[in-house]
């Protein structure tokens, strides 16, 4: 992010920002980058930002974000043709095999005569794939519950084989724009077949449970699974999607702010200085000092200026113990002499 941050501000080139998720601020690590980082959005100089969900959207508003898109998944509708959907009572589950999600899994397999499900078909991979394969042969299921592992064609696997298919986010958009009824997990919970009720509440948040309490156990109708399958392809097509995001880009401009190109050169310089032999935090204390004189002093919002407050506090506790640590080693020195 810093490094595009500061090309885009040497070069006057706009900077885009994309929010999948919590996981987009791992990157987060000190009190430094974290100013940084809020001041790219404060300032302008994030031209844009895209989200596939409301809760993103909310999110980044929170980081004095108002430039924030909704762009959810596309679809590939070349890829994702109509399938012909069966008539049978066999279902394929597709997910991750992880810690995260064999829990919703379980308790699926558990459920299957709630949903009328007499064969079970399990897509994917994961570090949980062992121990689901010992639950489903100590529950007595494996005559109909199989895991069938990675799948690289899944339409095509799809096709003419199941009466629906069971996930959350991307997997319920493919399976749904295929003409496939289907069945919500995720999030350790089941929410069981996706209505239009329950679709109008999931799609502004990339089809997942998060947020979602309510359960069904009845499977809609055709006409109920034809305008879902209907909107999908409409307003989630690749072709729809991608014309939107170039819209915005066009649209959308970033701010140029020499006080964040003045503190590229300076860290630039700091890490060309061959004089400079110390520990990471003392590092980290010279390059905030150069944060708080290039982003502190020129900030509006409260949010950051609490965090160089907070810096501040610590920054000045390290000096106060590095100094009388320098002043213990001093009077050792001396009583040995």
């Amino acid at each position: 992010f810093f490094s595009a941050l500061f090309a885009s501000q040497i070069t006057h080139t706009k900077l885009f920002y994309s929010f999948h998720g919590i996981s987009s601020f791992n990157f987060l690590k000190t009190v430094s980058s974290t100013a940084v980082f809020q001041y790219a959005f404060e300032s302008g100089a994030i031209a844009n930002t895209f989200a596939v969900s409301q809760d993103g959207i909310n999110c980044m508003n929170n980081l004095s974000s108002n430039k924030v898109s909704f762009l959810p998944n596309p679809i590939d509708l070349n890829v994702f043709k109509i399938a012909n959907v069966c008539q049978n009572r066999k279902w394929a589950l597709i997910s991750r095999l992880d810690e995260d999600k064999t829990g919703d899994i379980k308790m699926l397999i558990n459920d299957l005569d709630k949903f009328e499900i007499d064969e079970l078909d399990i897509y994917g991979s994961g570090t949980e794939m062992e121990n689901l394969q010992t639950f489903i042969d100590e529950v007595h299921l494996h005559d109909k519950v199989v895991l069938k592992g990675y799948c690289k064609d899944i339409y095509h696997t799809l096709n003419n084989h199941y009466r629906g298919v069971i996930g959350t986010d991307r997997v319920l958009i493919e399976a749904m724009a295929m003409g496939y009824p289907t069945i919500l997990i995720g999030y350790n919970k089941i929410n069981g077949f996706v209505n239009k009720k329950i679709f109008d509440l999931i799609k502004t948040n990339n089809f997942n449970n998060i947020h979602l309490s309510m359960q069904n156990y009845i499977m809609p109708n055709e006409e109920e699974i034809a305008t879902i399958t209907n909107e999908v392809r409409s307003s989630y097509s690749s072709q729809k999607i991608v014309a939107s995001y170039l819209d915005t880009i066009k649209s959308s401009d970033s701010t140029f702010m020499q006080n964040i190109c003045n503190l590229y050169l300076e860290i630039k310089k700091l890490s060309e200085n061959p004089s400079i032999n110390m520990c990471s935090f003392q590092k980290e204390r010279l390059v905030y000092d150069l944060i708080y004189t290039y982003i502190g002093k020129y900030t509006l919002t409260k949010e950051t200026s609490n965090l160089f407050a907070q810096a501040n506090l610590t920054y000045e506790l390290y000096d106060l113990l590095t100094n009388r640590l320098l002043e213990l080693k001093g009077i050792i020195k001396d009583d040995e002499n």
